[in-house]
């Protein structure tokens, strides 16, 4: 059999097409299980087969995972990969290691995470002398972050402001940027806003890249934002050969910047580009298929293909009404419990719901009813204290200017090192010019420090630091870590912990030093500013399961990207699923492509669980269901109602008015047109209870549904008719 025989074989008509493609723009609309990570590798080795350098082929994706899966795979067809297959961060990472100068930066930067941002934002909302309580670190950090993915600079920002809030906004960027350049840092945005910069404002750098990558391919290129779409652009016009692949109706990152247009107007953006449409879904029953294309159509903006399946029809898609979160979790076990009699692992179950906040009454109900479960949350392990402990140990020591990583990691374990210590560090590192983390290089910077409990702690700190560095290009990263944590005393003071605490943190510094092993067996050069790199770019996209016997909890977004058998999606109700934040208005067509992509995650079959009342942060909602329920046609659907109501289909819940036995609601009654001020106005539906007991239904024009305690509430009656 032929080499080209082995690239093409098993591939259908339009997977052909789009594999076979040669040189000029390409737009590939692949549709959920078409089977697009098999295009994208089977197209690179048919470049390779058709005698493109391999080193001349970029893959840029999202998420590690899809970017080792695609080496693999490649491997597997051509028996090396010495392509360059990475995230979009990672080349950021790259490009930056090599030319991060231009920008004042050195060749071993820290990358600094999201906790690290805050940690500079307290920094620079000190140094400015603004209030933290008008601009929370958290916050600020998100902004800053938009800021960067939209490619604008303080000066932009400042331009931007309309209210004293953001003019403030805009000097913390400004002084936060000041602080990373001080620290010899970038943060994770930086990694694309910072090479679109380097790329715009060095033409010939520009070109020498673009040269460097005769084909560029894209994966996932509905989730670019404006940061992505230039940097694609920079690196793919020299040639020409730009090939994008992605599904518009899968667009759910729309709040970290992605533009589902850059994937629509492809076509008109490149006028000469072939578009190859993948149809054919290789994982979902035809019923699940319909069901998500009926729903997807009403979007304004949506992919112009339709699913298909040859693997048959499947049952019905199951929408179960339950009365309370409480039913809504005994329906998830009942289900459970009906898919294992039938034969079903319990891996083979995943349930998902739109907010990390709904899981908890199921989690609860797997507990009681011993059910082994995993909740997939990405990269929670490296936000433990003691992994982020030891990181910091090793940021500091890949690069001294990193002073967040110093401050953690100075007096822990405690050695006397406190904040008026750091004050008189940060003031001599002024005086003499250089960075506070670069005195402990020398161990007489302190000599002249009159204080001598003072001097002693910090030089036995040094002692230590210099001990480390001269170790740290002689071990592997794995080996290095370990004399990290030995000869910093953490180790020692982690077995301390547990006896204390009953955790177990010196177990989970082991699971980082396992880590870094694996990574070594992965890479044949692996260095300790590679493995760093490798641990910041890890995203919540990389989560994935143990493989171990138990059923899925996760959120929808996380699931972008997976498959199951059996797929269970909850909080199916208005203002849940579509999600609306009370302060602004549902993004209904973002809302309705993630309900997309719950319902093609599924392999062989859905339920769908919405219900009547539900309790969050101490309050009561009675809810209507989700207008993606009624999007699906009848006669695909099978409706169980188990909260003993004798109503049909998904009207609003209309509830009975009962007598007030207050006097002070006397005033209130239904039908009383009310304003709330964080709901707005609404009319009262119904009034129960007495005196701190009293609670009142009110439906809002806008919010929906609310049941709120009148004894922690404020209404205003307002004129009839209004």
């Amino acid at each position: 059999m032929s080499t080209e025989s082995l690239v093409l074989d098993g591939l259908n008509p339009q997977q052909r097409e789009a594999v076979d493609h040669f040189k000029g723009p390409l737009c590939v609309l692949a549709g959920a299980g078409s089977g697009k990570t098999r295009v994208i590798t089977r197209r690179i080795a048919r470049l390779i087969e058709r005698g493109v350098p391999e080193e001349t082929i970029l893959a840029v994706t999202f998420t590690n995972k899809a970017a080792r899966e695609m080496r693999e795979r490649v491997r597997r067809l051509v028996g090396a990969c010495r392509s360059t297959v990475c995230t979009f961060h990672a080349f950021g990472a790259r490009l930056l290691r090599e030319e991060g100068h231009r920008l004042d930066r050195p060749r071993d930067f820290s990358l600094l995470d999201r906790a690290d941002g805050k940690s500079a934002v307290k920094i620079c909302l000190e140094r400015l002398q603004l209030d933290a309580s008008a601009h929370p670190p958290g916050a600020v950090v998100e902004d800053i972050g938009g800021f960067k993915s939209s490619l604008l600079t303080p000066d932009d920002a400042e331009e931007a402001s309309v209210s004293r809030r953001e003019e403030e906004r805009a000097r913390i960027f400004a002084e936060y940027e000041r602080l990373l350049r001080e620290w010899g840092a970038f943060d994770f945005d930086d990694l694309l806003s910072k090479s679109v910069q380097l790329l715009e404002s060095e033409p010939a750098l520009a070109r020498a890249v673009g040269e460097c990558y005769q084909f560029v391919l894209v994966d996932e290129y509905q989730d670019v934002n404006l940061a992505q779409y230039r940097l694609t652009r920079l690196i793919g016009r020299t040639h020409s050969n730009l090939c994008v692949t992605g599904d518009p109706d899968q667009c759910i990152y729309a709040w970290r910047g992605a533009d589902i247009r850059y994937i629509l107007d492809f076509p008109n953006e490149y006028p000469t580009a072939k578009v190859v449409v993948l149809d054919q879904n290789y994982r979902s029953r035809n019923t699940i298929l319909r069901a998500a294309s009926s729903v997807i159509r009403h979007n304004a903006l949506h992919g112009d293909k339709h699913l298909w399946s040859e693997r048959g029809e499947g049952p019905r898609i199951r929408i179960q009404l339950v009365q309370d979160e409480i039913e809504e979790a005994r329906a998830v076990i009942d289900r459970i419990a009906e898919l294992r009699a039938q034969g079903a692992q319990r891996q083979d179950i995943a349930v998902f719901y739109r907010l990390n906040s709904l899981s908890l009454p199921v989690e609860r109900a797997l507990i009681q009813n011993g059910i082994p479960y995993q909740v997939w949350r990405g990269v929670e392990f490296f936000g433990r204290k003691e992994v982020k402990d030891a990181l910091a140990w090793l940021r500091y020591l890949q690069n001294p200017r990193d002073f967040v990583s110093l401050k953690r990691i100075i007096n822990v374990p405690s050695r006397g090192i406190g904040p008026k210590a750091l004050e008189a560090i940060a003031t001599l590192a002024a005086e003499r010019g250089t960075s506070a983390g670069m005195l402990f290089w020398d161990e007489k910077a302190f000599v002249g420090f009159k204080a001598k409990r003072r001097r002693e702690a910090l030089e036995a700190f040094g002692g230590i630091v210099r001990e480390l560095i001269g170790a740290k290009d002689e071990l592997s990263p794995s080996r290095f870590i370990h004399r990290v944590l030995e000869t910093s005393g953490y180790f020692e003071q982690a077995a301390k912990d547990a006896g204390l605490s009953g955790v177990d943190p010196r177990g989970n510094l082991e699971q980082l030093i396992n880590f870094a092993a694996e990574f070594e067996a992965r890479h044949d050069d692996a260095t300790l500013a590679a493995f760093l790199e490798e641990v910041s770019l890890l995203t919540d996209a990389d989560a994935a399961g143990d493989g171990e016997d138990r059923v899925a909890l996760l959120t929808v977004h996380v699931s972008k990207g997976l498959e199951f058998p059996h797929v269970i999606v909850l909080g199916l109700e208005q203002d849940l699923f579509p999600h609306r934040r009370p302060d602004q208005p549902a993004d209904e067509e973002e809302e309705r492509r993630l309900f997309y992509v719950a319902l093609t995650r599924a392999k062989e079959d859905v339920l769908l669980v919405t219900a009547r009342e539900r309790t969050r942060f101490g309050r009561t909602n009675f809810n209507r269901p989700s207008i993606f329920l009624m999007e699906i046609p009848e006669e695909l659907t099978e409706l169980r109602d188990t909260t003993g109501g004798a109503r049909e289909g998904f009207e609003e819940v209309q509830v009975e008015y009962e007598p007030d036995a207050d006097p002070a609601l006397a005033s209130l009654r239904a039908g009383t047109r009310v304003r709330h001020e964080h709901f707005g106005y609404g009319t009262v539906k119904k009034l129960s209870g007495s005196s701190r007991r009293a609670r009142i239904v009110v439906d809002f024009d806008e919010a929906g549904q609310r049941r709120l305690s009148l004894a922690h509430t404020r209404l205003d009656v307002v004129e009839d008719g209004y």
